[in-house]
């Protein structure tokens, strides 16, 4: 069925289409908890009236600290109906002292949490499953909000500086993803989708509003069954999943534990990768052997241009080629993706920028960051915005693929993150003159390293006291993705030839 979206319509209104038509049939489900359609929007419309009650007429931001659930995904909706738009804070992957950070960087005063948190200007609204275990005259009356705001939510990604930066996004610019993603995918009401990411990182918008929009059913992963492979694996079995979203380095994992069985996953109708590069050869396996039953795509895209800007469908004929490529694909309809050569012009080769329906107008409070990230440019005689998007690549017979990066920031297991925000905080240690932080790819699964270059020579009881501190400083302070799995004192940074920091050198000493 193609299902027909109007992009004057917020993302609430859409789902409440949905619950006119399915109101029986279930919505959300998580640990054999189910909702229906109904149920849904009726204790979503609890949240409302708790968060129109508490929530100044100027505010546009509520913030969402929850774990996964379906509490979670309730208050989601809630906050939309009450006309705010939700600033998610996941509580398993920041520190309190992060979150606090999170909230002073866009001056929040409101924040739905399930656990009891004391921050000095910060009201918070507590929600339990018994905040919806009785029927209330709340939860059945529609709610008019104060004021409709334009915004859906904003979601942080890390910055050069160690401060996290807010990326909001517009209702229009979700639902024209999916809108403009229904000419490429024939997704409808039987399918059922996985909520496997953290709803901090904006795949997880793909993955919840890929269900309630489409009048499809949203099955919560638990954190238990998502760390496990083999148990998720069964869990995709046994909850006929449809649709499976991943980051390649889960699905790399979930291929191993797939290839010693011999049955399939017979559900699965797409499996859609993003948030890293992709190595083509490690999908062979799969690719051969779900080629006649599920479809296989790539995407690209950024939370500044709302999730994905391009998909790459993939099958065997893209094992015959070079595999050592990582296919970004061809730009979906409503975006448009141009490389910009050294010379400032449209290139074959050079860094993607991206404009179109999805285009985010900046970041919240960043005015400076905004000119030189969101810039506009003369394209056939039309000025046009774009986001610099930092990623090299090159363009080969109309598609296009990655070449890396064009500074620090680099995918690792699946967010994005910039090396220089850890090295800013590992810095702020008053005896660390530099930090080193990267990648290393040499095991079988991606490490992230720190090397400190101290101020003065330490002796070795000094060496284990600063690692000690360091560690809680970056524990603190940073997201847990984003602490390094170890941190090493050395004398001095070794540097190449050229003067550049010589990582080889450093990867021979960890």
């Amino acid at each position: 069925m193609q299902y027909s979206f109007n992009s004057n319509t917020r993302l609430e209104e859409h789902f409440k289409i949905n619950v006119k038509k399915f109101p029986k049939k279930i919505a959300i489900s998580c640990n054999g908890f189910d909702l229906t359609y109904e149920e849904l929007d009726q204790k979503s419309n609890v949240i409302a009236h708790l968060v129109k009650d508490n929530l100044e007429e100027d505010t546009q931001y509520v913030g969402l600290s929850m774990n996964r659930g379906v509490e979670m995904i309730i208050s989601i909706l809630g906050i939309l109906k009450a006309g705010a738009a939700y600033i998610p804070i996941d509580p398993s992957n920041n520190p309190i002292d992060r979150i606090k950070l999170c909230l002073s960087e866009v001056n929040l005063k409101l924040l739905i949490t399930d656990r009891t948190i004391d921050i000095k200007n910060v009201k918070t609204l507590l929600v339990k499953r018994d905040t919806f275990s009785e029927p209330t005259q709340g939860s059945i009356k529609g709610i008019t909000p104060h004021k409709k705001n334009e915004f859906a939510y904003a979601i942080f990604t890390s910055g050069t500086t160690g401060i996290p930066k807010a990326v909001p996004i517009k209702h229009d610019n979700v639902v024209s993803l999916f809108h403009n993603s229904t000419k490429i995918f024939d997704f409808n009401e039987d399918d059922i989708w996985t909520l496997f990411h953290s709803f901090a990182f904006d795949f997880s918008v793909w993955e919840i509003w890929g269900a309630l929009l489409l009048g499809g059913k949203l099955e919560i992963v638990s954190n238990n069954v998502a760390k496990n492979i083999a148990r998720f694996r069964r869990f995709l079995t046994d909850k006929k999943i449809t649709v499976l979203n991943q980051t390649p380095s889960a699905f790399y994992n979930l291929i191993k534990t797939d290839q010693s069985k011999e049955s399939k996953i017979e559900s699965l109708r797409y499996v859609i990768l993003g948030g890293e590069k992709l190595d083509l050869k490690l999908l062979e396996p799969w690719i051969n052997k779900y080629a006649d039953s599920s479809k296989l795509f790539s995407g690209y895209g950024t939370t500044e241009t709302t999730v994905f800007t391009s998909f790459k469908y993939l099958n065997a004929k893209d094992l015959t080629k070079n595999t050592d490529l990582s296919p970004l694909g061809k730009a979906i309809p409503g975006s448009d993706m141009v490389l910009i050569g050294e010379d400032d012009q449209i290139a074959t080769q050079g860094e993607l920028y991206i404009s179109g329906e999805g285009l985010s107008d900046g970041y919240l409070n960043r005015a400076d960051l905004n000119k030189k990230k969101f810039i506009s440019k003369i394209v056939l005689g039309k000025t046009v915005k774009y986001y610099r998007t930092g990623d090299l690549a090159f363009e080969k017979n109309g598609e296009l693929y990655c070449l890396g990066r064009a500074d620090s920031q680099v995918k690792f297991n699946g967010y994005r993150i910039e090396l220089e925000g850890i090295e800013s905080i590992i810095m702020s240690h008053p005896k660390v003159m530099r930090s080193i932080v990267f990648v290393d790819n040499t095991f079988a699964y991606p490490r992230l390293l720190s090397f400190l270059e101290p101020f003065d020579k330490v002796s070795a009881e000094s060496e284990s006291q600063i690692l000690s501190e360091v560690k809680n400083l970056a524990e603190s302070l940073l997201p847990f993705y984003m602490v390094p799995s170890e941190f090493m004192i050395i004398d001095k940074i070794p540097l190449t030839i050229n003067g550049k920091t010589n990582h080889k050198k450093l990867l021979e000493l960890s």
